[in-house]
């Protein structure tokens, strides 16, 4: 079967998309994101069978920032029951901003959706709770999701 994805493929859509740079702001409140060009943009792909695609500045080292709170409920998929997560943290949308915890004040200490900063920091307290398991080791097991 061929490749549905492909280099040339990711280029036409950095193409279509370059245009764009410039019309936001690099989040200049966080430090690790400060000193980051506004100009970069790249795509990696990897494939669940280890293909591996990429355009652009995709070789750039960055700070991953709330990519971290996927890992994070990775993390907690691989050692608990779903049924045990999202009795934790919510599925819903916030209607908030993703940095705030007003949410999280209102409904008691529920993160509506593992994605959002309270519910971030809550699926990696959650994974971390296991007496077996660290957090640090669960995230390392999450390299093959990352492609590593």
């Amino acid at each position: 079967m061929a490749a549905v994805i492909h280099n040339e493929m990711l280029d036409e859509i950095l193409a279509q998309v370059r245009p764009l740079i410039g019309k936001g702001k690099v989040a200049d409140y966080i430090p690790a994101l400060a000193s980051v060009s506004g100009n970069k943009l790249g795509i990696a792909i990897c494939t669940i069978d280890g293909q591996r695609y990429q355009a652009g500045d995709a070789t750039e080292r960055f700070s991953i920032q709330s990519i971290s709170k996927v890992l994070s409920l990775v993390a907690a998929m691989r050692q608990y029951e779903e049924e045990e997560i999202w009795q934790r943290v919510g599925k819903d949308p916030s209607g908030q901003p993703f940095n705030s915890l007003l949410q999280l004040e209102i409904e008691q200490g529920k993160p509506r959706n593992p994605f959002i900063n309270a519910g971030g920091a809550g699926g990696l307290r959650y994974a971390a709770k296991s007496p077996q398991r660290t957090a640090s080791a669960d995230a390392g097991d999450c390299s093959p999701a990352l492609g590593r």
